[in-house]
């Protein structure tokens, strides 16, 4: 098995849990090209074009975007990884960022850092467009949480991938 990165080392202790007897090798490490399993968030491009015993390729994020875009991708297995906690806390996220801007949070804070009050006029929710780039797992997840508050025209992006 094979970290795509010198930086994930932090998941050789689970990856040799959760298959015993499997060796873990670091690209750039000498013998990281003879794996049969990549494990990889943003893999330098072209390298796992040049391993000959590839069979699996294992994203650690809910995207793949990362694996994709390298133009020498082997037409093999790709996995990624799908968790709700996840996918609830980045629709939080998302949810936060449109409440920032849309009650111009960055406004006030700049205000009351200079002492000053202003008022300004509220838009409701609902007359508020938000644009969701990107419909997958968690697109959906967030776009299902700005709505149940009241923002109904949430637009997913036109994305040659699919909503699952």
């Amino acid at each position: 098995m094979t970290t795509l990165s010198n930086t994930m080392g932090f998941l050789e202790d689970h990856l040799k849990r959760a298959v015993p007897g499997a060796v873990v090798s670091h690209w750039p490490e000498q013998g990281a090209l003879d794996g049969e399993v990549v494990v990889c968030w943003k893999p330098p491009a072209g390298v796992m074009a040049t391993m000959p015993n590839l069979r699996l390729i294992h994203s650690i994020a809910a995207g793949v975007d990362n694996v994709l875009s390298d133009t020498a991708l082997p037409d093999l297995p790709l996995c990624r990884i799908v968790d709700p906690l996840l996918g609830k806390a980045m629709a939080e996220y998302v949810l936060w960022g449109t409440l920032y801007f849309h009650r111009e949070f960055d406004r006030v804070s700049a205000n009351a850092r200079n002492g000053h009050w202003h008022r300004y006029d509220q838009v409701a929710a609902a007359d508020k467009r938000v644009g969701i780039l990107g419909l997958g797992t968690l697109g959906i997840q967030a776009a299902g949480l700005l709505r149940s508050v009241g923002y109904t025209d949430v637009q997913p992006s036109v994305s040659i991938g699919r909503a699952e």
